[in-house]
């Protein structure tokens, strides 16, 4: 079984998710006859065969990896997703609408769903509906339990000695939509102080992305009291610095994103012999006999030299992150849901996929649908001059919808009388909206920003009366358009 992971781009093979999930399933697979590779949206949509058989969709979020997936299923594949980060149950939050249409729009062709936590599972139940959603931990590697023992005993020693303790933070700092990263850090400003007006001295280091610190994030890590180092993000900057750490200091608030995120940063910091500080939301309960939710119990135990994370505690420990996050027993799932899915009945088709393109659009989306037999079509908004088998051109003061000849003649909507009308490669007939029941659309509204949403309704009651059920989607690709709605069948 040949496994495909579809990103949205190089970069992403550098980011935490392919490290610590799908690169670690491909070390841990025990089936030869298992792969496992990351190949890029826009290769798979160019390539001319699919030769996986099941593809896993991550954080794919546009108009492409949709027309990707029903390419995937037509071909008789396995469309498959991966949700590790909720974007999807903030449903007041309409700069988040985009990721829940893509989501509803992508539940057609779904075969199957994996989530980093059940948290996660139920924040896209809704939009999955009859669709298997499972839970599949990230997986730990590299754990030794002797010298996380050690190392962590050294530090509490070396802590207790001197009164000294090193403290890390570590993660993405920022977050386009909501405050974590550098905002949870920030919060916890009291209890590093706590720490020092208790007689310790603090030496926060800071491991994160640059990016925070083009904006006001410089400017409000001044306002931290205690001393603190910026280093940047690197695997190795990250496994340096928490090998130094007394104290990992993993805040977590409460918001729904936040609380949907997996358990990896607590079990990264046990691994590096850290001493653990949740402060906030208890996402990694399921390890607190393992690590502080409070500054005085653990300034209580360093006073006495004796912490959570210790010889004593690794047998507890062990077991309760091999149960967790076994990286064999994390892969195997990861592979029995995949394969699962190849023996359950694919989703029924809905229609021919219908594309709309706005103003700026991809041609490989329009080449895509055409190859799959279905309806690539013209607003009056679209500037590409490609051989569209729809178009809503506007002629005299208004909206007249024209349909290439072969795509007239395979469906056999009323059409105007007339001859065909050349344009660029196609010959074109007019369709009889009145035939149809479906009103002009009123041409003035076209200078209106909202004029685009409702061009698409309009495209969607046209061809829905035009061809019967279809599966519509909406590409535009300039800023100010991305949250274009799609329209999916009413019934």
């Amino acid at each position: 079984m040949r496994i495909c992971i579809v990103i949205q781009s190089d970069a992403f093979r550098e980011s935490a998710g392919m490290r610590i999930r799908y690169d670690r399933f491909r070390d841990c697979l025990t089936d030869p006859e298992v792969t496992i590779e990351a190949i890029t949206c826009a290769v798979l949509i160019a390539t001319p065969k699919l030769d996986h058989d099941v593809y896993i969709f991550c954080k794919t979020f546009d108009v492409g990896a949709l027309v990707l997936a029903r390419r995937i299923h037509a071909a008789g594949k396995v469309v498959g997703q991966d949700l590790f980060d909720d974007y999807f149950s903030q449903y007041a939050d309409s700069r988040l609408e985009r990721f829940r249409e893509w989501m509803r729009d992508m539940a057609p062709v779904t075969r199957f769903a994996l989530c980093s936590t059940p948290r996660m599972v139920e924040a896209v139940r809704p939009y999955l509906p009859g669709i298997r959603i499972e839970p599949v931990d990230d997986p730990v590697i590299g754990y030794d339990p002797l010298m996380v023992a050690a190392l962590a005993e050294a530090k509490v020693r070396r802590a207790h000695e001197s009164r000294l303790i090193e403290i890390a933070w570590f993660g993405i700092g920022d977050n386009p939509y909501f405050p974590v990263g550098i905002a949870d850090l920030i919060a916890c400003e009291a209890d590093l102080a706590r720490i020092e007006r208790q007689g310790w001295t603090v030496r926060l280091r800071i491991v994160t992305n640059t990016r925070p610190f083009d904006g006001i994030g410089a400017e409000v890590l001044r306002g931290l009291s205690v001393a603190h180092e910026f280093v940047e993000w690197t695997e190795q900057a990250e496994r340096e610095v928490l090998t130094r750490a007394t104290v990992a200091l993993v805040p977590v608030n409460g918001q729904s994103f936040s609380r949907a995120k997996s358990m990896n940063r607590a079990v990264t910091a046990l691994n590096g012999g850290c001493q653990v500080l949740n402060i906030g939301y208890p996402l990694y309960d399921r390890l607190d006999a393992f690590l502080y939710r409070d500054v005085d119990t653990l300034l209580a135990d360093m006073t006495a030299g004796h912490c959570r994370v210790r010889s004593e505690t690794m047998t507890a420990l062990t077991q309760e992150l091999w149960a967790m996050a076994n990286p064999f027993e994390s892969a195997a799932r990861f592979v029995r849901q995949a394969r699962l899915a190849l023996s359950a009945p694919p989703p029924p088709v809905q229609g021919p996929l219908c594309l709309v393109h706005g103003q700026n659009s991809v041609m490989a989306y329009h080449k895509a649908t055409m190859a799959l037999r279905g309806i690539s079509v013209a607003t009056m908004f679209t500037r590409a001059g490609w051989n569209f088998n729809m178009r809503f051109d506007v002629v005299a003061g208004e909206v007249r919808v024209r349909l290439a000849t072969a795509l007239a003649s395979r469906f056999m909507p009323p059409l105007l009388p007339g001859d065909p009308i050349r344009i660029g490669d196609l010959d074109f007939l007019e369709l009889d909206l009145a035939a149809l029941g479906v009103p002009a659309f009123p041409v003035p509204a076209v200078q209106d920003p909202g004029c685009h949403a409702r061009m698409v309704d309009y495209v969607d009651r046209c061809c829905r009366a035009a061809f019967g059920p279809i599966d519509l989607l909406a590409s535009d690709t300039l800023p100010a358009r991305q949250a274009l709605r799609t329209v999916r069948a009413a019934a």
